[in-house]
């Protein structure tokens, strides 16, 4: 993720950022942690908040 470092290591410390500017791979990182509660922080947009996220996406491949 080059210089979203900072993103990743929030990350493993159970913090989360979710903004459609963000890759893919980290939104998508981010949605599956937060629907298994590894989070406890999210800072987020409404669509996170109102669950508007895509149904669609593989809960088991969580590869950066």
């Amino acid at each position: 993720m080059g210089g979203n470092s900072k993103l990743l290591i929030a990350l493993e410390r159970g913090i989360g950022v979710h903004h459609s500017g963000l890759p893919k791979k980290y939104l998508s990182a981010v949605e599956i942690l937060f629907r298994r509660r590894h989070l406890r922080v999210i800072i987020a947009t409404g669509s996170l908040a109102l669950d508007k996220c895509p149904e669609d996406r593989e809960e088991e491949d969580l590869t950066l």
